[in-house]
């Protein structure tokens, strides 16, 4: 819990800092600073043991009960209650069960483990930032190589030579991003001139 205290950014982080621990660690830890502290509904794949009669708990298993009904996959995994293996089938009648049967106006007193399984929307994001962040190396070692070498080093399209970048008036300009009649441009540039 110390630690918590020491996290700048627990929206962002602390999923990832939970998913690192066991199953076990996952429910000390979520039990001890509370799962409403902890839970993110954009990154809530977990392993939970969510006590009922809590109201907090309660209002977690709604969440993600609610989440599940649309979802397109399996999210409830390895699912107990009270300790004892249920198979669940996955959908609007679910909630009874999760529930442990009680009647909607009484408070439910079992305890739901289980592992909730999401895709990762962040998994194309980071896939993107390391990408990004290897083409900035490329470029930062272009340029460093270019400092070593004397000069700026030319960027061009693969395949071409520097020699066939720029050629004499009257052809086009060899640019992958627009080509550029350069006759053309200098007729208007003599006759403005004149």
């Amino acid at each position: 819990t110390m630690f918590w205290a020491r996290v700048t950014d627990r929206a962002a982080r602390w999923t990832d800092v939970m998913r690192r621990l066991s199953p076990e660690q996952q429910v000390w830890a979520a039990q001890r600073l509370g799962y409403m502290n902890i839970f993110n509904p954009k990154r809530p794949a977990l392993h939970y043991r969510l006590r009922m009669f809590r109201a907090d708990e309660h209002e977690i298993a709604w969440q993600l009960f609610n989440m599940s009904v649309n979802a397109t996959h399996v999210c409830f995994h390895n699912v107990h209650i009270d300790g004892a293996p249920k198979k669940l089938n996955q959908g609007p009648n679910m909630w009874p069960v999760m529930r442990g049967n009680a009647h909607e106006d009484d408070v439910p007193q079992n305890t739901l483990e289980f592992d909730f399984e999401w895709p990762e929307a962040t998994k194309e994001g980071a896939k993107t930032v390391a990408q990004l962040r290897a083409a900035l190396r490329k470029f930062k070692e272009a340029a460093a190589g270019a400092k070593e070498e004397g000069g700026p080093k030319q960027f061009l399209p693969q395949g071409s030579k520097p020699h066939e970048a720029v050629k004499k008036k009257g052809t086009l300009v060899n640019n992958p991003l627009r080509q550029v009649d350069t006759s053309k441009r200098r007729q208007t540039e003599e006759e403005a001139a004149k």
